[in-house]
């Protein structure tokens, strides 16, 4: 038996939970321009479902670093080193 999928819309954005597993995907709702009241009902939308997947956004590098970094410090990726076998 799967998960109900009736979607969820807040004053900011659609949220419609995944079928048969965890997750929820959000529309409606621009991460390059969240406000905090926004940003506060997406952190409480992942606590709950633990993934998000917001389609279609077009990010810039430097608009999903600022979008990240909302939810906690960032890691720099290491360079990853080739090995020959």
């Amino acid at each position: 038996m799967g998960r109900p999928t009736m979607s969820l819309t807040s004053s900011s954005f659609t949220l419609r939970p995944l079928p048969r597993t965890f997750g929820a995907l959000v529309t409606d709702v621009r991460l390059s321009a969240l406000d905090d009241a926004t940003f506060a009902e997406l952190y409480q939308a992942w606590l709950e479902h633990a993934l998000l997947i917001f389609p279609a956004q077009g990010l810039t590098d430097a608009e999903q670093r600022v979008f990240a970094s909302r939810f906690g410090p960032l890691v720099e990726q290491l360079e990853a080193v080739e090995i020959s076998n």
